[in-house]
């Protein structure tokens, strides 16, 4: 299987297969990837469900 690796300055993205990710970053851009999931994670709570058909 082939793996991608993908760079974007000092991020490194690597994918050993489906659904499986390694990701080595500074401390930093560590921290603002976390903040981001925890603003998405509140965003996702607040909205409202959407009426079953």
């Amino acid at each position: 299987m082939a793996c991608l690796i993908q760079e974007n300055g000092l991020v490194r993205i690597e994918r050993s297969r489906e659904n499986v990710f390694m990701v080595t970053a500074t401390s930093q851009e560590l921290s603002a990837l976390v903040a981001a999931a925890r603003m998405a994670l509140g965003a996702m709570r607040a909205a409202p469900r959407t009426p079953s058909t």
